[in-house]
């Protein structure tokens, strides 16, 4: 009947039945189960929580009546099997709790600070309001995302569990680059202009979830591209401003005892400030390639076959052990294409790119004023 009545939305009369059922047999599971289910329902979260740990009191000191001949071999699989049934639903009550604490701590942060930023309470997917994708990668997405209570911009990377999993068969430093990601942006690099700025992470069942500093230009490198395949070098001033803002970053870096490894036109992002669309303010991101020199928590892996062919020095492409020149020479292929739209030593596949760099083996544009050179 307890069931019944919870199918039919009558809580206070489940409750009763189940009450009446448990006082007949103590070590009815199913009674113990829709009592909290019923408290549940009605929002007394403690009560229903309560139901559960009064249940496996009882499973733990008190075996369950032999029934239909059972052994007790099958008698103690019975057992375990009752609390496991209780203990997962009374996780899941404890959880939900948690949510509905964590959404009224960020409400009282909003509240006092007007912005999310800095609040050490986990947020949730669903707090954001989704916009626009701004990118796809292997195993992860990007989106331009809105916190509602706030109207904050942001950008939302989401990473995919699954995807990931799947990828790390084949490449088993993956979930050391997430880990890097995540360890450089927020012990590291924190607070310069010029790399983004990691706000927040948190992880539902599926999903990884970063919420990012938002860029609202775009890349460096969509900024070069005319037409499908056409890169233009940008005016020498221009160059000279983004590249002096990049090396800035890479100073702050070296400062902070981390190595890129993976500098490229792609990875550098343009933000401007609302309501000042000329001023243009480079962000280096993407450090889930990067080398932490000091390596306290032994998460750079063993790979350092690492970065992009184009960008790539020899040493990268010999598997040295990292140094902060690889981010230099990446730097030098930047400074070459901003300036002449061109990639150095970019060949027709990755293998020939890879011998054009041992060779150094590139033209230097005619245009090229003698400083450049």
């Amino acid at each position: 009947m307890a069931a019944c009545y919870l199918k039919l939305n009558k809580f206070d009369d489940s409750l009763a039945k189940a009450q009446e059922s448990l006082k007949l047999q103590p070590s009815y599971v199913k009674a113990s189960h829709r009592i909290a289910q019923a408290h549940f329902a009605l929002k007394n979260y403690t009560e229903a929580i309560d139901a559960y740990r009064k249940a496996l009191l009882l499973l733990d000191n008190n075996d369950p009546p032999n029934s239909n001949g059972k052994s007790d071999d099958e008698q103690k699989v019975r057992k375990a099997e009752n609390q496991k049934f209780l203990t997962y639903h009374m996780k899941r009550i404890e959880k939900h709790v948690e949510s509905l604490s964590a959404v009224e701590k960020v409400k009282t942060y909003v509240t006092k600070h007007g912005t999310i930023i800095g609040c050490d309470v986990k947020l949730s997917r669903s707090m954001f309001v989704e916009t626009g994708q701004l990118g796809e990668g292997n195993y992860s997405a990007i989106y331009q995302a809105t916190f509602t209570s706030t109207k904050e911009q942001f950008a939302l990377k989401v990473v995919d569990k699954k995807k990931i999993e799947r990828m790390a068969r084949r490449h088993p430093n993956l979930y050391n680059e997430l880990t890097m990601e995540k360890h450089l942006l927020k012990t590291r690099c924190t607070d310069h202009p010029n790399i983004i700025k990691l706000y927040s992470t948190f992880q539902d069942n599926s999903f990884l979830y970063y919420v990012i500093e938002l860029a609202n230009v775009g890349e460096l490198w969509a900024m070069m591209r005319y037409g499908k395949d056409l890169l233009v070098p940008f005016r020498p001033s221009l160059a000279k401003f983004y590249l002096a803002q990049t090396l800035n970053a890479l100073e702050y870096c070296k400062e902070k005892n981390v190595i890129h490894r993976d500098l490229k036109p792609e990875n550098l992002l343009v933000s401007s400030p609302k309501g000042c669309d000329r001023v243009h303010q480079v962000k280096l991101i993407d450090f889930g390639s990067g080398y932490d020199v000091l390596d306290e928590e032994k998460i750079n892996g063993n790979n350092n076959f690492v970065g992009t062919p184009e960008y790539m020095s020899p040493e990268a492409i010999r598997n040295k052990v990292p140094s902060y020149a690889l981010d230099m020479w990446s730097f030098g292929c930047c400074l070459y294409q901003f300036n002449s739209g061109k990639i150095p030593f970019k060949g027709g596949s990755p293998y020939l790119t890879f011998l054009r760099t041992e060779k150094l083996s590139y033209t230097m544009p005619k245009h090229f004023d003698p400083d450049l050179k």
